[in-house]
């Protein structure tokens, strides 16, 4: 009897230890945005119309349209994992990297394998992950994401 009574204490214990690593990555608030984001092509094509009209040379104005037009074909997803690592698929090199949450602004470290990480922020406006133009990532225009709850 006591050696049923202590396997069955080992299993408890184990499994609690279990139930806790698997609940206990990331902060409260990297839990609650971890997960599955697609960009929002149409929300890139409706920011990027009025940045592109600002641009007085005709070449960068050519050269952005096509990187929009190419952009409008991708599907492109953000993984956030609850545990902190990042990545993107449906674009060529993967990235992968680590991110980072603080109230409502994210923060990825995104790079291919064997670069140097690129540093990329984004901030959640109106339920959109939102990563600006400019900034450390240079990006010509801002990119929009949705969070898929169908994951």
């Amino acid at each position: 009897m006591k050696a049923i009574v202590a396997k069955r204490c080992e299993l408890g214990v184990v499994l609690l230890i279990g139930a806790m690593l698997a609940g206990g990555c990331g902060t409260p608030r990297e839990r609650e945005l971890a997960g599955l984001y697609v960009l929002n092509t149409s929300a890139v094509r409706d920011s990027a119309a009025e940045q592109i009209d600002d641009i007085e040379d005709p070449s960068q104005q050519m050269a952005m349209g096509m990187a929009l037009s190419m952009l409008q074909s991708l599907t492109v997803f953000l993984h956030l994992e609850p545990d902190g690592t990042a990545y993107v698929t449906g674009i060529e090199p993967q990235q992968r990297g680590t991110w980072s949450a603080d109230g409502n602004r994210i923060v990825a470290m995104l790079g291919v394998e064997g670069d140097d990480r690129d540093r990329y922020e984004a901030v959640l406006r109106e339920g959109w992950l939102v990563v600006p133009a400019g900034g450390a990532s240079e990006l010509p225009f801002e990119l929009v994401f949705e969070r898929r709850l169908d994951e």
